[in-house]
């Protein structure tokens, strides 16, 4: 979607998306790069496997779960489905401008 574009296409245009949207918050896009902070979302990823089989190990054999609450382009929760580790997730957003 448009909101999740490469870095290098944010411009001008970007700014000016309707307020709602996940680019119309007040001029802040920030977001962006954490999206595209490949260190950032590596760290998340393991940190996602740790969480998980930590809580297997606790509670083996039940069935792992993820919950995306404000998921916005939904980088957290695919990145839980991307590491194997749970078996359902659930990506929540409430901003339907979000929501494609």
């Amino acid at each position: 979607s448009r909101h999740c574009k490469a870095r290098g296409n944010i411009g001008p245009e970007t700014r000016s998306l309707p307020p709602g949207s996940l680019a119309g918050l007040g001029g802040f896009l920030g977001h962006f790069d954490m999206l595209y902070d490949d260190e950032r979302n590596r760290l998340y990823m393991e940190a996602l496997k740790l969480a998980a089989a930590d809580l297997r190990a606790e509670r083996a054999p039940a069935k792992l779960s993820a919950l995306d609450l404000g998921s916005g382009c939904g980088l957290l929760g695919l990145s839980a489905w991307k590491t194997g580790a749970f078996d359902s997730i659930v990506l929540l957003e409430a901003a339907r401008g979000n929501i494609r």
